[in-house]
């Protein structure tokens, strides 16, 4: 995420989808649906 030139509120919604991404994979459906929604908030 250093690399690409985002702004803070970029980089913490793509850490909250990437989150839910690692959640999903596991089978944690609740808490990936909570990332989710929260990266898409911001």
């Amino acid at each position: 995420l250093r690399i690409i030139p985002t702004t803070s509120g970029e980089k913490k919604a793509f850490t909250y989808y990437r989150d839910g991404m690692l959640a999903q994979s596991e089978g944690n459906y609740a808490e990936a649906l909570q990332n989710y929604y929260e990266a898409t908030r911001l």
